[in-house]
């Protein structure tokens, strides 16, 4: 038996019970970026993905790992591609440097189109770039002189 539990819009841990005991696994959603927790839809996202894979049955096709430890990899719960279905939802972005899947980045445009999720948005900061900027602000801070 496994049990998920949601860190962000991009981001699950799997639970599973095995006969040498429980396993951890941290899945990193492979194409997609979603919105950091502290910024605007990053609660959203995080209850958009919990909604879809919470006390479900999770596939996951394991993309290789990255330099945290997680596995990046495509969920699927019932037939359903997760990762597909967070840009259908208009709850993150393709991440095209570093995946070029033509579905996925259609799935960004017809979200975009149609306003879903942060896409109701004026100007959504791509996560990247909120990264970028907070990493910034804390360097400011740790300066003190800026």
């Amino acid at each position: 038996m496994a049990r998920v539990g949601v860190h962000d819009g991009d981001t699950i841990t799997l639970r599973i019970d095995t006969p040498a005991g429980p396993r951890q696994s941290t899945i990193r959603l492979d194409a997609i970026d979603a919105p950091e927790l502290g910024q605007p839809r990053g609660q959203s996202a995080k209850r958009t993905l919990s909604g879809m894979v919470i006390a479900r049955q999770c596939q996951v096709e394991s993309q290789g790992g990255d330099k945290y430890g997680r596995t990046i990899g495509q969920i699927t719960v019932a037939g359903r591609n997760v990762n597909a279905a967070m840009l259908d939802a208009g709850m993150a972005w393709h991440y095209a440097k570093y995946n070029n899947d033509a579905r996925l980045a259609a799935a960004e445009r017809e979200a975009r189109a149609a306003g879903r999720g942060l896409w109701a948005d004026a100007q959504p900061i791509a996560p990247w770039e909120w990264r970028a900027s907070e990493k910034n602000r804390q360097n400011w801070k740790k300066d003190g002189e800026r």
